[in-house]
């Protein structure tokens, strides 16, 4: 079996590195944490420009159709660089499940956007000691009926009800993923539009309201659409694994001035 980088992770790394650092220096990490900001959007912005966010992206999104080792190779060097932006959040875990398991309008209105830096999205997996996806205990409820105008309808709504904690890159963040259970026990893709009214929350805040949804969004077996719980899966072995890439980058930079 052959580990060697490929050409296109060579080349993604060497960017990456050249962009990062020149971008981000100690005094602009200084500046940044002045202003009470974890999240640089003019370095998004360089990096959305230079084609790194959609690189390892699928050309449905607009993407180089690279996957998940250059995703890697980028994770790297935004670790070895300490940078502050969303590639995992945004890119893997977000943009690269809605291109996988969204309908054509969710990855036109969500994962697009995101591939060119305008839109940061999120995803809500850890819970109060767990933080496998597949077996939520947040849930999703129907919202009840409403009576507007002397007619009654239902809303193109759900309630969550539960705690998510740690949630990365929430302040930026216009859509979360979340998953969560239904009665049947499933587990769907339930995004949150947080530019929705009931914008402002405190990540890893209880969620009992209603919330704005796509209405392809969640998708109970009931309804008979499959992958509810295989897009949750997934998500939650590119999280690890990317994770070691971006701490095995950030090592790499603190080990190197040593040696």
């Amino acid at each position: 079996m052959d580990f060697s980088a490929t050409q296109a992770q060579d080349e993604l790394s060497a960017l990456g590195r050249r962009i990062l650092t020149d971008r981000v220096t100690a005094d602009r990490l200084a500046e940044l944490e002045r202003g009470g900001q974890g999240f640089d959007a003019d370095l998004w912005a360089e990096l959305a420009a230079a084609g790194m966010l959609g690189a390892a992206l699928p050309d449905s999104v607009g993407g180089d159709g690279f996957g998940l080792a250059e995703q890697c190779s980028i994770l790297a060097e935004v670790g070895r660089a300490v940078a502050p932006v969303p590639y995992l959040e945004t890119i893997v875990l977000g943009a690269g499940a809605i291109a996988r398991f969204g309908s054509a309008g969710q990855v036109t209105r969500w994962a697009v956007p995101a591939a060119t830096g305008r839109l940061v999205i999120t995803a809500a997996l850890a819970e109060p000691g767990d933080d496998d996806p597949r077996a939520p205990s947040v849930r999703a409820e129907r919202a009840e009926r409403t009576e507007r105008g002397g007619r009654e309808r239902a809303e193109r709504a759900w309630r969550l009800r539960g705690t998510k904690t740690t949630v990365p890159a929430g302040l930026p963040a216009a859509l979360f993923l979340v998953p969560a259970a239904t009665r049947s026990g499933t587990a769907p893709r339930h995004r949150r539009d947080l530019r929705a009214p009931a914008r402002r929350h405190r990540a890893g805040a209880r969620a009992d309201r209603r919330v704005r949804q796509d209405p392809a969004a969640v998708r109970p077996a009931d309804r008979g659409v499959p992958g509810g719980g295989a897009a949750a899966g997934r998500r939650l072995h590119r999280r690890r694994g990317d994770q070691a890439d971006d701490v095995a980058g950030r090592l790499a930079a603190r080990v190197r001035p040593a040696v």
